[in-house]
């Protein structure tokens, strides 16, 4: 009965675990929205001053990074991770805008940005989402923490079981 009431409980917390992505996802993606907009105003001021000159981005990062000053090296590589940084940042809120739950979770492993993810993880406010998606999520969480308490908890116990005896098998009587 105990481990029924463990295993069900280990279901439910993997249950709200799992429920919790649908809803880290959607935190994530409000923060990236900001970080594509503030680091697009950072990247039109670098093209603003790469116009002045007659340059454009690509032009001025190359002409920066060639430059015998350390410090207009170090602007230009600046540069040139901020402009590689938008477009991967841009690229997975196509991902998050296009694609599924599904596509989403791909993203986000494949090439969720670490400050963005560290920075929605260190404010993440958990919440269980009454959408499909998070049913889905909710109902996989749930299947997962019961199925591995469930053979953790067999595995545990199988050293412990009781050995039946071998059934006897009975003789044949004969009629004498």
């Amino acid at each position: 009965m105990l481990g029924r009431v463990l295993v069900v409980t280990a279901g439910l917390g993997g249950a709200f675990t799992g429920a919790q992505f649908p809803e880290f996802a959607q935190q994530y993606r409000q923060r990236l929205g900001g970080a594509v907009d503030a680091l697009t105003t950072e990247l039109r001021i670098f093209d603003e001053a790469a116009q002045q000159h007659g340059l454009a981005r690509k032009e001025a990062i190359t002409r920066l990074l060639a430059n015998a000053d350390t410090l207009a090296r170090s602007r230009g590589q600046a540069a040139r991770d901020l402009d590689e940084r938008v477009e991967r940042l841009v690229q997975q809120q196509r991902q998050f805008a296009d694609g599924g739950a599904i596509v989403r979770l791909a993203a986000l492993i494949e090439n969720g940005d670490r400050e963005l993810a560290r920075a929605t993880l260190d404010s993440f406010e958990p919440a269980l989402p009454v959408t499909p998606e998070g049913g889905l999520f909710a109902l996989t969480g749930f299947l997962a923490g019961w199925l591995s308490l469930s053979v953790l908890g067999r595995l545990l116990a199988w050293p412990f079981r009781r050995r039946r005896p071998p059934a006897s098998v009975p003789r044949a009587t004969t009629k004498a």
